[in-house]
């Protein structure tokens, strides 16, 4: 999980598609997370609902390029730190904008 939103602002015709019907499902906490590209081969992310979230305990390391370019790998917490670019994506979207890597 590299950002998250109070609740679904992608645009409507995308809640139509993927919450068809289920207004409430838009007013739950969503998450940009990159794809391992293990599981699904390409540089992909994806905007998850909450409830569609799973915990895994073999996220470490993360093959995936946009975790290379947003992240920074630290093996002493088996886990990873906002690198610049992702820092710089999260001071736009507490000034504003949408969040966009």
């Amino acid at each position: 999980i590299i950002g998250c939103e109070p609740w679904c602002t992608y645009p409507a015709a995308w809640r139509a598609r993927w919450l068809p019907n289920r207004p409430q499902a838009e007013m739950q906490p969503f998450y940009h997370c990159i794809v391992d590209e293990r599981d699904r081969p390409g540089r992909q992310s994806r905007y998850v609902a909450e409830e569609n979230l799973e915990t895994c305990d073999l996220i470490f390391p993360i093959q995936a390029h946009l975790a290379d370019v947003m992240l920074v790998r630290c093996a002493e917490f088996g886990a990873y730190l906002p690198g610049p670019k992702l820092e710089e994506a999260l001071r736009r979207q507490r000034a504003g904008s949408d969040f966009n890597v």
